[in-house]
C-alpha cells in the first residue's frame, strides 16, 4: 500500500476545526456519499464480463501497490482509477482504504519474491481491515503466476487438447513448479522464519472473526515437522471467520473411474498409517475425516466451467453416483456431513439426452443410498456451472434450446425429492441449488446483470422448493446458506 505524507497520515486531520463551509468539496459531503464515490471509483469491485466482484489483487511487490495486478487479466489502469483518492488527506485515505481492504481479496506469493514483505508492508489500519487473504508459501499443485505472464497461474487445472498429459508440460511451465517442502534444508528453514515473522505482524492487527485465511503449503506427504512449523504461525493468529490450512483447500483429484470421471474434493488426504493401526482407529479416523470435511464433487477433471464438447454426455454415470457408490465405503456414507455436486455447464449441444444411461443410473443410486445416509444431518448442495468466458454454444443458443437444458435440469433434481421425503422427519437437512440460466450468454436475450440475477434467483427458488416441498422455507430460507466453497475460486484462475 503507498505510504502517506508524513503530514497526511498524522493523528491531527489537516482539517480539524474548519467548518462544512471551508472544507475541499469532497470532504463537504456526507460519509454515506463519500461511500458511493468511492465504489463508483472501484475501491470495492471490478467488473468480471458484466458482472460486479471483488478485485484480487497481488501483493506480489514490497514497494507498492504500483504493480498490482488482478485477475481476468484486468490491468493497473482499475488500481489507477482511484489511486489519488488514498493520496489525497488522511480522511479520504482512511475511508477509501478501509472499503479497498475490506470488499476485494488479496494474495501473497513467498516464493515468487522469497519473501513475504510485502504483507508486512500493509499498514495496521489495512490489516484490521482485511476480510479475504491467501498466502502461498509453497505450491506444488501448480505454478505461480510468472513476471512475463507467459505461465499463468493454475494453467495445470486449465482445459487444454492435451487431456493425457498436465496442461504445463505442452506449454513447458514444468520447471516453474516448487518442490514440495523438507524442513531440513536451509531454504525451507528461512521460509519458516519469513512466514512466522508474518504472522506475528498480522496477529497484532487482525480483528477477530473477520478474516477468512488461505494458506497453501506443501511439503512433504511424511515431513510432520515441516507441516508443524507451517501451523505454529497459524496458532498466533487470534480466532479467523473462516481458516483453510495446509492441505485442506487444494483439489484432490482421486484415480480415473472405470467410466473416465474424475472426482475433486477440497479435503485433508488422510494419513494412511492412521487408518492402518487397528479397527477402532480405523472406525474413528473415518468418522472424523467425512464429519468435519466438505465433500465436493465436479463432474469433470478439468475445470468446473468448462463444459463437455458437443455431443451426447460421454459417460455412462454421474461422476456424483461414482463417488457414492464406488469412492465413499459403505460404512462411510452415514458420516458425510456436507456434499456438494458440481455439474459442468449444461448446453443445448452437449446434454444428456432422454434416457440416458447417467440419468438411469442416477435414479438408481438415489433410491439406493437413501437408507445408507444420515440424512437428517446431511446438508446438500447441487450446482450446474456457468461457462466463463462464455462459448459459442452458450452464445448461440435460442429459447427452445434453453427449454431443453432446464429439462435436464428437472432431470437431475427430480430424483433428490426421494431424499425429502423420508417419513417420520428424516429426510434431508438442507440442501441449496445454484443453476445457471441457460439463455444467460444467448444472443437472443437483451443483456442485463439485474435480468440474470433475478432468472438464477428464481431457478434456485423454484429448484429448492421442488426438492424440498413441505420443507422448503425450514430446510432452505430459514437457515443461512455455507459460504462459496473454494473451487469457486480456483476454477476462475483467482490465485
Amino acid at each position: 500500500m503507498p505510504k502517506l505524507p508524513a503530514s497526511a497520515s498524522s493523528s491531527a486531520s489537516p482539517f480539524s476545526g474548519q467548518t462544512p463551509g471551508n472544507l475541499p468539496g469532497l470532504l463537504r459531503l456526507t460519509p454515506d456519499t463519500r461511500r458511493l464515490i468511492y465504489q463508483h471509483a472501484g475501491v470495492d469491485s471490478r467488473d468480471y464480463y458484466g458482472r460486479p466482484g471483488p478485485a484480487v489483487y497481488k501483493l506480489s511487490n514490497p514497494s507498492g501497490f504500483r504493480s498490482a495486478r488482478t485477475s481476468y487479466e484486468i490491468e493497473e489502469e482499475g488500481f489507477q482509477t482511484f489511486h489519488g483518492l488514498l493520496l489525497c488527506c488522511r480522511t479520504i485515505y482512511v475511508e477509501a482504504s478501509a472499503l479497498l481492504y475490506s470488499a476485494n481479496w488479496f494474495l501473497a506469493h513467498y516464493q515468487s519474491q522469497q519473501s513475504l514483505a510485502s504483507l508486512r508492508a500493509l499498514t495496521p489500519h489495512a490489516v484490521a481491515h482485511l476480510t479475504h487473504l491467501r498466502v502461498v508459501l509453497n505450491q506444488t499443485t501448480c505454478h505461480q503466476a510468472q513476471a512475463d505472464d507467459e505461465a499463468r497461474a493454475a494453467c495445470c487445472g486449465a482445459d487444454h487438447k492435451f487431456k493425457s498429459t498436465p496442461c504445463c508440460v505442452p506449454h513447458c511451465h514444468v520447471d516453474k513448479h516448487d518442490f514440495p517442502l523438507d524442513a531440513s534444508s536451509a531454504l525451507s528453514k528461512a521460509l519458516f522464519e519469513e512466514w512466522y515473522t508474518t504472522a506475528a505482524y498480522l496477529a497484532l492487527h487482525i480483528v477477530p472473526n473477520q478474516l477468512e485465511l488461505s494458506l497453501v503449503c506443501d511439503v512433504q506427504h511424511d515431513d510432520s515437522e515441516a507441516a508443524r512449523l507451517v501451523l505454529d504461525g497459524l496458532r498466533l493468529l487470534p480466532p479467523l471467520k473462516n481458516c483453510h490450512p495446509p492441505g485442506t483447500v487444494h483439489r484432490v483429484l482421486l484415480p480415473p473411474s472405470p467410466h473416465g470421471l474424475l472426482i475433486a474434493m477440497p479435503m485433508l488426504v488422510p494419513p494412511t498409517p492412521l487408518f492402518l493401526v487397528c479397527r477402532a482407529l480405523y472406525s474413528d479416523a473415518n468418522r472424523v475425516l467425512y464429519n468435519e470435511n466438505r465433500f465436493i464433487v465436479i463432474d469433470d477433471g478439468n475445470s468446473p466451467i468448462s463444459p463437455n464438447p458437443p455431443g451426447d454426455y460421454p459417460h455412462k454415470s454421474f461422476a456424483a453416483s461414482h463417488f457414492l457408490r464406488h469412492v465413499v465405503p459403505l460404512h462411510c456414507l452415514g458420516h458425510l456431513r456436507f456434499l456438494e455436486l458440481v455439474f459442468t455447464p449444461i448446453n443445448h449441444l452437449n446434454r444428456p439426452r432422454d434416457g440416458h444411461p447417467a440419468l438411469q443410473d442416477w435414479v438408481e443410486t438415489l433410491d439406493w443410498v437413501r437408507d445408507e445416509l444420515n440424512l437428517p444431518a446431511l446438508t446438500l448442495r447441487l450446482v450446474v456451472a456457468s461457462d466463463s468466458p462464455p462459448t459459442t454454444a452458450s452464445e448461440e443458443i435460442t429459447r427452445a434450446g434453453g427449454k431443453k437444458v432446464l429439462a435436464v435440469y428437472n432431470s437431475i433434481l427430480h430424483p433428490l425429492r426421494s431424499l425429502a421425503e423420508a417419513q417420520s422427519g428424516a429426510g434431508l437437512a438442507r440442501f441449496y441449488a445454484r443453476l445457471a440460466w441457460p439463455l444467460k450468454w444467448s444472443r437472443e436475450v437483451a443483456w442485463s446483470r439485474e435480468l440474470v440475477d433475478a432468472k438464477e434467483r428464481e431457478l434456485k427458488r423454484r429448484a429448492e422448493q421442488h426438492v424440498m416441498g413441505n420443507q422448503y422455507v425450514r430446510a432452505c430460507v430459514s437457515a443461512r446458506e455455507p459460504h462459496d466453497s473454494v473451487w469457486t475460486w480456483s476454477s476462475h484462475q483467482l490465485y
